[in-house]
């Protein structure tokens, strides 16, 4: 009840506290007591941009997932999510059950499982290695017996079967393949590594001697994001992917033990048990049959004109008008495949691939390992053979151009790593063919070895089988034959031992070559440039006390033939066709023309113990011979002559 006495207090109150705060503004108001608001925070001239506003970071275990499966990652709404800090592991998953009965009594069943491993290397930026694998449905074995989830934290995983199912009553984009994802220790994932199958995958901690770790008996598909002919932006686009093959077997690699100290001396406390050797990564990786390997690379290689050259970077330099030229689009790539139905295998320790027909064939069905590859500049590049390796290695940097600061190396920088090419290849067999469109050669051997560093292809023969080439319809023969490229083209070429080569057309009744040369030591062929030509030179060396070099002609109905312990050849380079007269009816070329008159002799050269029978001069004997050739009209007869 409001009585005179209460009012007048309200009423006095009310008077003090505005007197008060009158006061305060008064004298005090005017003191600023906060600290200048900094310059980059203060009201700017022009728009103000409104930025949006920041989530807050989550927890640890939330940042982890994210940065292993992606931005707000369907993991996160799983309910049952778990951390096992000291093993780098994260698991998440919807349902979880305990087996009671059945051949995986005591077994977990998780579905679907996403698990995400943190290695402990990192890159130069601090981005961890992570594997993450994703399977619909998983069923995991530990070490100890598993009451509650909680329990997962301090057991070990002995054994494992991840499953697909395509069928899986679940909105998930992934489902119907088990997934297992490598990112390179790069937050980038157009450069990851994954694998793809079917399932279902087995997983053993401690297989018996000689068996995997890893094993399915399904289809498997490894896609390295790197290896494509371009960069592509989104990861969805549709790519070849890197290996495909059925049946999958992975062979991890083990830790190094500790070293053992001295044993104790009587009477001290026995030391702690030591800890069992864990798994520090993949040592070895094996598919069963029908494999093909996908590879994009160098657009200017080839088995018959080896090598490419690496252009070192441009130093960018402002012209006149300081205008920096643009970078060039970087080199065209073409697909090299590799296919067998036979085994293939793996070892990640020597970066070395292995690829075998199959052991027994299918009835009717010639088997090989099968590399083919786009050509230089037409068809295709076909490499045939029982066997082959693949050597690769880690690309190396291209080089500054000059004047250019050279690039700094950063310690433990894994820039480059996955970014693999062709070493070396080697096949091997019974017999091995190469077949090159735009080189127009076919050979056949028995062990071929491309060295892509030496820019070197050479093909062998053996005692029952040698070398044999056809090249521009010419046929070579020997033991060896040796190619070397410039980066470009074939710039050299060598057949070792005693061979032979048919030249030009082939005589009907014989069945062969009108023009043949023969040496008992090798060929060599090489280029030169005389006078802004490029002449091809050939070589033919004898071996003394075994034979001499021979050349015999038979085109012109009798032998004519030249010998010598060395003979040397230089061709002329074919000269351009002009373009036929269009107003001209199309003359009908004969099919039989010597194929030998695109190249014309420009000179000959014998040396020692020369000999020769032909209808221009004979020559019993002479130490050295030089004959040069030109190009005259054709010879008439005088009319009074006839």
């Amino acid at each position: 009840m409001w009585t005179p006495r209460r009012i007048f207090l309200t009423l006095f109150g009310l008077l003090v506290f505005v007197g008060g705060y009158v006061g305060y503004a008064s004298f005090l108001g005017g003191f600023d007591g906060l600290p200048p608001l900094p310059k980059h925070y203060q009201k700017a001239n022009g728009p103000t941009q409104i930025l949006p506003p920041v989530s807050p970071p989550g927890n640890s275990m939330q940042r982890k997932f994210e940065l292993a499966f992606g931005p707000n990652c369907v993991e996160m709404r799983y309910p049952y999510k778990l951390e096992v800090p000291n093993k780098g592991l994260l698991f998440a998953y919807l349902e979880f059950e305990i087996i009671k009965d059945g051949p995986r009594k005591g077994w977990v069943l998780m579905s679907p499982l996403s698990v995400a491993i943190f290695g402990k290397k990192k890159a130069a930026d601090g981005v961890p290695e992570i594997n993450t694998m994703y399977a619909d449905v998983a069923y995991i074995q530990f070490d100890k017996p598993v009451v509650t989830v909680s329990d997962l934290n301090d057991r070990k995983m002995i054994a494992a079967e991840l499953h697909a199912d395509p069928e899986l009553k679940l909105n998930e984009p992934r489902k119907g393949q088990v997934r297992i994802n490598s990112n390179r220790r790069t937050l980038d994932d157009g450069d990851d590594v994954e694998i793809l199958t079917p399932g279902p995958v087995f997983y053993m901690d401690d297989p018996k001697p000689g068996q995997p770790h890893i094993y399915s008996t399904n289809a498997v598909q490894l896609t390295d994001y790197q290896n494509s002919p371009a960069f592509v932006l989104d990861r969805r686009a549709p790519r070849v992917p890197t290996v495909t093959g059925i049946g999958l077997r992975v062979y991890l690699a083990r830790e190094e033990a500790p070293k053992k100290d001295a044993p104790p001396l009587a009477g001290a406390k026995p030391l702690k048990k030591e800890p069992k050797v864990g798994v520090s990564g993949v040592e070895v990786i094996e598919l069963d049959s029908t494999v093909e390997m996908n590879l994009w690379t160098d657009a200017s290689a080839s088995f018959a004109s080896p090598g490419s050259t690496d252009k070192p970077v441009e130093k960018k330099v402002p012209d006149k008008k300081g205008i920096v030229k643009k970078d060039a689009p970087p080199p065209a790539k073409k697909l090299l495949q590799v296919k067998t139905n036979g085994p293939f295998r793996y070892d990640l320790t020597r970066d070395l691939a292995h690829f075998e027909k199959p052991a027994v064939a299918k009835p009717g069905l010639v088997e090989h390992v099968t590399i083919t590859r786009e050509g230089r500049t037409t068809g295709q590049d076909v490499l045939d053979s029982d066997f082959l390796d693949v050597q690769f290695q880690r690309k190396k940097p291209v080089p500054p151009a000059k004047g250019s600061a050279p690039a700094v190396a950063k310690k433990d920088d894994p820039a480059g790593e996955g970014d693999m090419e062709v070493k070396s290849i080697r096949a091997w067999g019974e017999t091995v063919v190469i077949t090159s469109d735009s080189e127009n050669l076919n050979a056949t051997g028995t062990e071929l070895t491309h060295d892509a560093e030496a820019k070197m292809t050479i093909l062998k023969g053996n005692a029952q089988q040698g070398v044999q080439a056809v090249k521009d319809g010419n046929l070579l023969r020997g033991s060896e034959l040796h190619l070397f490229g410039d980066g470009k083209e074939l710039s050299q070429a060598h057949i070792l031992g005693p061979g032979s080569v048919g030249l030009g057309a082939i005589d009907p009744k014989t069945n062969e070559y009108l023009k043949q040369a023969s040496w008992t030591d090798r060929l060599v062929y090489s280029k030169q440039t005389e006078k802004g030509k490029t002449l091809d030179v050939l070589t033919f060396l004898g071996k003394p006390g075994v034979g001499k070099a021979v050349f015999r002609d038979t085109s012109a109905g009798d032998p004519q033939e030249i010998e010598a312990d060395q003979l040397k050849v230089w061709l002329l380079p074919e000269e351009e066709k002009k373009d036929p007269d269009p107003n001209k009816p199309a003359v009908k070329k004969d099919h039989q023309d010597d194929s030998t008159k695109a190249a014309k002799p420009s000179r000959l050269e014998a040396t020692g113990a020369v000999r020769s029978n032909a209808p221009e001069f004979i020559i019993k004997h002479a130490d050295y011979l030089n004959v040069w050739f030109k190009d005259v009209a054709k010879l008439t007869k005088p009319e009074d002559a006839k």
